[in-house]
């Protein structure tokens, strides 16, 4: 169901490679939604795409008015970058994140939609049985353990695309082809998240983008949104160690014949071995401060559309 007037849903959907199911998926997401009886609208974003998805996208534009603003970026930027394309699109008062492969079911976000009502914010969905190789499940898993300390947050899946947000929220933070979206941020911000489970299907055919290197850049991006902590835990570490260290010291009358009696050439060698890893791996995080401060400065963008159909 779609009006003139400002909808109450944007669907921002992303594309990659899916030329061959991304008319079923479109099909089966403007059911759901009309069956929700809700204003909406739908914003396609073709994430760099290799295949043919696109000009499948441009007639699925031609056929279904609620299909708003279809979008084709020039390279593929992560599903980050296209879903910041495809808000800067959206209109409506929540916006709705899905990917188009067929893994995630738009049947169910009438749970996310109720949610919403209830007065969340941010609906998030988790994946209750994911159908997904362990290479994918485990370096996940990984990092939702690291999102949820830093972030301070009980959410269980920061990776599932599956997500309904207060357009509110993403307003405050200004996105753009320079700042795109970090959903751990965003989680960050909020106090009314919900959580819904949701299904989750293996992949009806292709192969997922998410390569390690693609997903370890991904988790690093989130790492140094919430960079003031992991100064903070490294930090006090070190000066804990330092502290046992010097307390050792002081009770070498008492202590020497129980702890470190006697100090051996291996063991200086390790120290040393020890505490230069630590510095290299502090110089390492410093390092990436500045090579993103220095690309903050120039203002490159992350993704370029180059074509944009729209009503």
């Amino acid at each position: 169901m779609t009006t003139m007037s400002q909808p109450y849903l944007s669907a921002v959907i992303t594309c990659f490679n899916e030329e061959n199911t991304i008319s079923l998926f479109i099909e089966s997401l403007i059911v759901a939604l009309d069956r929700t009886q809700l204003d909406y609208e739908i914003i396609l974003v073709n994430d760099g795409s290799a295949d043919q998805t696109f000009a499948a996208i441009s007639r699925l534009f031609q056929c279904h008015a609620s299909i708003v603003v279809a979008l084709d970026l020039m390279k593929n930027a992560g599903q980050a970058a296209a879903i910041t394309a495809g808000l800067a699109e959206a209109k409506g008062s929540y916006i709705l994140t899905m990917d188009s492969d067929l893994q995630l079911i738009p049947d169910e976000i009438e749970l996310f939609i109720a949610a919403a009502k209830a007065g969340a914010d941010m609906v998030n969905g988790y994946r209750v049985h994911r159908q997904d190789a362990l290479n994918r499940k485990l370096p996940s898993a990984v990092a939702n353990w690291v999102m949820r300390r830093v972030a301070r947050t009980e959410l269980r899946d920061f990776g599932c695309s599956f997500r309904l947000i207060n357009h509110r929220l993403i307003q405050a933070f200004e996105l753009g082809p320079d700042k795109i979206l970090s959903i751990p941020l965003l989680v960050s911000r909020v106090g009314r998240i919900v959580e819904v489970p949701v299904s989750h299907r293996a992949r009806a055919q292709g192969k997922s983008g998410w390569k390690f290197l693609k997903l370890w850049r991904y988790h690093t991006d989130n790492m140094m949104v919430f960079a003031e902590p992991v100064f903070q835990w490294t930090g006090l570490a070190l000066l804990g160690v330092a502290a046992l260290l010097i307390l050792r010291i002081l009770l070498d009358p008492l202590l020497h014949w129980i702890f470190l009696g006697s100090v051996t050439n291996g063991l200086i060698l390790n120290a040393i071995v020890s505490a230069a890893l630590v510095v290299t791996g502090l110089l390492c995080i410093v390092g990436e401060f500045v090579v993103r401060c220095h690309r903050s400065v120039l203002a490159r963008p992350a993704y370029i559309i180059r074509e944009r159909l729209g009503r």
